[in-house]
C-alpha cells in the first residue's frame, strides 16, 4: 500500500504480487494485482509465460502534507508500481514500472538489467564493504 498510510484503515488499495486465484495452490508469483478493500474488486496483470513477478514497492506520484490527507479514500490510486521481472527464456531481468490506477494495463516502462536477478532473491544490506562503488 503507499507508503504514507501504512496501517491508516481508510487505505482502499492494496498492491501485491499474485500467484494464483483464491482456492487454488499454485507458485511462482506470475502477474501483480490490486485489491480493493472498499469492493472486493481485484485488478491483475499477468507476465508472460516463464517470466516470475517479484514484490512490489509503491511509489507515489505527488507529494502529500499531512498524514491525514484525503488521498487514502480517493478513488483513484495516484502511484507507480515497481517491480522486478525475471524473464526465465531471456535469462534477464527488468524493473517493471506500473500505473497503479491501471495496474491491469501492464508496464508503463521495462528498465532491463545487464545481469539477471534470480527469481526470490531478497536484498540484504552489509556493511563496511565498498564493492568498487565510489
Amino acid at each position: 500500500m503507499d507508503p504514507r498510510f501504512e496501517g491508516d484503515a481508510r487505505v482502499r488499495y492494496v498492491y501485491m504480487s499474485y500467484c494464483n486465484d483464491e482456492g487454488v495452490s499454485g507458485s511462482p508469483p506470475r502477474g501483480w494485482l490490486r485489491w480493493d478493500r472498499h469492493t472486493g474488486e481485484q485488478l491483475k496483470w499477468l507476465a508472460p509465460p516463464g517470466c516470475f513477478c517479484e514484490e512490489v514497492v509503491l511509489i507515489p506520484k505527488r507529494r502529500v502534507d499531512g498524514a491525514a490527507e484525503a488521498a487514502a479514500e480517493e478513488d483513484v490510486a495516484d502511484a507507480w508500481v515497481a517491480a522486478m521481472m525475471f524473464d526465465s527464456r531471456r535469462n534477464a531481468s527488468c524493473l517493471c514500472i506500473l500505473d497503479a490506477a491501471r495496474i491491469e494495463a501492464g508496464p508503463v516502462a521495462q528498465l532491463w538489467l545487464r545481469h539477471h536477478v534470480p527469481h526470490g532473491l531478497h536484498g540484504c544490506w552489509e556493511t563496511g564493504t565498498q564493492h568498487g562503488l565510489d
